[in-house]
């Protein structure tokens, strides 16, 4: 199950927020997060729901182990830590990464759950034992609160991977107000927009675009380029969607990126994606002698998160030593560069960068880049069906780029200074907000009725 699936947007969303006005208690919200989110993680999947509750048994008694270490012997909490990493690596990889098994393998997990979801979930409970190592909070002795931070589905699919110590004064107390459920609604419904219109028009160009017979020029360029927005607007819709789930539990949390922007060029490009994890390894990075070393250490790492394919390592080898180099180059140097100088080389080093992930191996990649630069008369075909693909979703494109884009930042300050000169100003611009908001929400609950439906 994911958020945008029919069945929890229309029924289980809706009454889980439902039962939570009938006690204030933090403790009643916590009881309704935990069951919710076990019948989001079990729905149909015993077997991925045992081994998750597997590691955060470990998780717990590992957080423990390492908090009782530390006061002794520091070198046993490394030993525990690294369990830790090990046991939670091993599991991501049989949930999320199970292609490794042979397709009539029993423990080969189909379409189960998203493989990045997995990730999210491991990540953010390592994270947890990590920071009772490095002193930043304390172990958690009370497994109910405990199950209620490492099970919370919000935070399941695409982050943010919350750090304990912020998200456990919230678990204790917290209150569950007008404004915090409007922004929750509000992300909700713009995540859940994003993947059912915006992710499936961009796929649909990416697969004419990358995936035809006969690669073209502009047409598989556009592909790629549609690639990328689809990869894009699906992790932002989730990390709104989670965000806004969490937002309607009670908890204030940041949303899992930035608005795209090439400041620091590569290295402020990557840290507009997955925020949380980019925090979390700053930390274990530090800032020494050794930090380029760990910076190409942690993108491989990085990269594991998403793919453990040999192709997505050597992308994050490759990463790693790109923003190595920058940083050994000092970022006010690169501030100091012209922007649509650096605007223009990241979008080059990022499009021949990231394009080879679309791929299973480096030769198919190069195969496609050779027919870009060596188009023949078949590839008219690929540009036509691109171009057409192109025409009929034209609207969805420029309304969602746009939206990325600056233009998308000065429509939204124009928007809020017009709300502040006045209060009919002000409930002119919500209204507005709120109808858009609500056609483009009612349009994706009819898409997605429709084509699930159709399955």
């Amino acid at each position: 199950m994911t958020y945008s699936s029919l069945i929890f947007a229309s029924v289980i969303l809706p009454l889980s927020v439902l039962f939570l006005f009938f006690d204030r208690s933090s403790e009643y919200k916590n009881l309704c997060l935990c069951i919710t989110s076990f019948l989001f993680v079990t729905w149909g999947h015993h077997l991925l729901a045992g081994a998750l509750f597997v590691t955060l048994i470990v998780d717990y008694l590992f957080a423990l182990a390492v908090e009782g270490s530390l006061k002794r012997d520091k070198s046993r909490a490394v030993t525990f830590l690294i369990l830790d990493l090990l046991v939670n690596a091993a599991v991501l990889v049989f949930i999320a990464h199970n292609d490794v098994f042979p397709e009539e393998s029993g423990l080969l997990i189909n379409k189960m759950f998203l493989p990045v979801g997995a990730a999210f979930y491991a990540l953010k409970n390592f994270a947890y034992v990590y920071d009772v190592y490095s002193g930043r909070c304390k172990a958690e002795r009370s497994p109910f609160y405990f199950i209620t931070f490492g099970m919370s589905y919000p935070f399941m699919l695409a982050g943010p991977a919350v750090r304990y110590s912020e998200i456990a004064p919230q678990l204790r107390e917290r209150k569950l107000t007008a404004a915090l459920m409007s922004r929750g609604v509000k992300s909700f419904a713009l995540g859940f927009i994003k993947s059912v219109i915006a992710v499936p028009a961009f796929n649909s160009i990416a697969e004419a675009g990358i995936y035809a017979e006969h690669a073209a020029g502009l047409g598989s360029v556009i592909g790629m380029l549609a690639k990328f927005s689809a990869v894009w607007f699906t992790f932002t819709g989730m990390s709104d969607m989670g965000t806004g789930i969490a937002c309607m539990n009670g908890f204030d949390v940041p949303l899992n990126y930035t608005r795209l922007n090439s400041k620091l060029m590569l290295g402020g490009a990557v840290r507009c994606y997955n925020t949380s994890m980019i925090e979390l390894f700053k930390d274990i990075r530090g800032d020494s002698a050794a930090t380029p070393v760990w910076t190409v250490v942690l993108a491989v790492c990085g990269a594991a998160f998403y793919s453990p394919k040999p192709m997505s390592l050597i992308v994050g080898l490759i990463t790693g030593i790109i923003l190595a180099g920058e940083y050994l180059f000092a970022y006010d140097r690169i501030e100091r560069i012209p922007s649509p100088v650096k605007a223009i080389v990241t979008a080059v080093i990022g499009f021949f960068l990231f394009s080879p992930l679309a791929f299973n191996d480096f030769p198919e990649w190069l195969f496609w880049i050779t027919g870009i630069a060596v188009s023949n008369e078949n590839s008219s075909e690929t540009n036509a069906a691109v171009f057409e693909l192109v025409k009929n979703n034209m609207l969805i494109i420029i309304i969602f780029l746009a939206a990325v884009s600056p233009i998308g930042e000065l429509v939204k300050n124009a928007a809020d200074k017009l709300s502040q000169r006045s209060a009919g100003h002000y409930t002119a611009v919500k209204v507005t907000e709120a109808v858009l908001t609500a056609a483009a929400l009612a349009i994706s609950f009819i898409l997605l009725a429709a084509n699930t439906a159709a399955v």
